[in-house]
Order: structure tokens, then sequence, then C-alpha cells
């Protein structure tokens, strides 16, 4: 926590979206109460996934192992992750990653590298932090894991309104390679996950470079 969001959390206290108190805008009292799983589902297709596995047929365009999804982009956690990038409240990433966390197999991943999704370079110079780096840090720190820089992203690629096919040929050269990944387990961070299209072109990216498994855990998906 920086100075000037514990300055923040004196001046305007965040408020706990389920029991109000002051503190945190999602307690850790209010996770273990509300907090329940997402179905283990292949986030290609939705069907029923063992421990959240890509299908063999999905993974012809998303070329992960397996993608973890906490839970879905509504209600408080909707909420929590808007104020987190729309209105800069930094703090939120603690309880985004403290909800990933109770979402993953702990044990899978214990030899696997955390790498986040770079946030496109005007949205960081306009928050001033890389939301999902932020949220990979938290993460890292729960599940002790260490971290990579693996990803660098090009620019801001306008995805609204495309198809998931569109959204594909968009990202296809988003992403680039900053330090070797030849050999290694990845495990992938993201926010939030819509088409798709982002996990797949950086999976595709990080494979490419040698990667010997990749795998994602997002904290949200919409269903649109």
């Amino acid at each position: 926590m920086t100075i000037f969001d514990s300055i923040i959390g004196i001046v305007a206290p965040h408020i706990c979206l389920g029991c109000y108190s002051e503190g945190s805008e999602l307690c850790t009292d209010c996770i273990d109460d509300y907090f329940q799983p997402m179905q283990p589902k292949c986030a290609g297709c939705f069907k029923l996934s063992d421990d959240f596995k890509v299908c063999e047929s999905c993974k012809n365009w998303l070329p992960l192992a397996h993608v973890t999804i906490a839970t879905s982009y509504e209600g408080m956690y909707e909420t929590l992750l808007k104020n987190y990038k729309f209105k800069f409240r930094r703090q939120n990433a603690r309880s985004i990653a403290e909800t990933m966390t109770r979402s993953i197999d702990s044990h899978r991943y214990s030899n696997y590298l955390l790498c986040p999704i770079p946030t496109a370079p005007a949205r960081v110079r306009l928050r001033g932090f890389d939301h999902a780096k932020l949220i990979t840090k938290h993460l890292g720190d729960n599940l002790r894991l260490n971290r990579g820089n693996f990803l660098g992203r090009n620019s801001n690629v306008r995805q609204l309104g495309s198809s998931r096919k569109q959204r594909i040929e968009h990202m296809k050269s988003e992403f680039y390679i900053k330090d070797s990944v030849k050999g290694k387990r990845v495990l992938v961070v993201d926010d939030v996950m819509t088409s798709g299209a982002t996990l797949a072109a950086a999976a595709k990216v990080l494979k490419a470079a040698g990667a010997k498994e990749v795998s994602a855990v997002i904290f949200a998906r919409q269903i649109y």
C-alpha cells in the first residue's frame, strides 16, 4: 500500500460492498460469506470441464491447458472491478487477488510462474498503474509463486462491438516477448474475460517462444 493509498483510506475510507463496514470494498469476512467458486467449464464453449480444462476442440483457437475463472462479471464483483480500474481504487487489487486465490488449485500450479496480461500503455498512463500487474503481485504473495515479466504490449486495440473472430484477428500482433520463457510453465493473470481473444493471443506468443505449458486465471467472466 502506498502513502497515497493510506491517506485516501483515512480521508475517504472504502466501504465494503457486502457488509458496509469501513476499510475495504470487499472485506475478508464477506469473501468468506458470499464467494462461491464458479462451476468448472471450458472457457471456450462453456461445457462442463474437469478443473477448468480447455477442451480439445476449443484449443484450436484458445491454446491454454486450463482457464480458471473465479466469478462472473456481475453484482458486487463487477462494481469492485470497475471501481478498481476506473475510479483508481488500487486497494481493491487485494480483494480481487484473494477471491482468485480461493478458486485456484495451488498444488497444480506450484511450479508455474505468474505472468500478467500487460495493460495497454494508454491505460497505464491514465490510471498511473498497471491493474493486471498489481493483481498478479498480490496473487503471487498469496500463492507464494514467483512472477515473470514475459509479455509486452504494443498498443490499445479497440475491441468493442467486434465478433470473436474479429477480436482474434485484431490481437494477432498485440503482444511480444520481453524475457525468455523457454521450457517454463506460465500461469497468465487477467482481470476479466469476454471473448477470450486477448488470452488466445497471449498464449500463442508464449507458446511460440517455447513455453512448456500455458494456463490462465481470471477474476471474472463477462457473458455477452
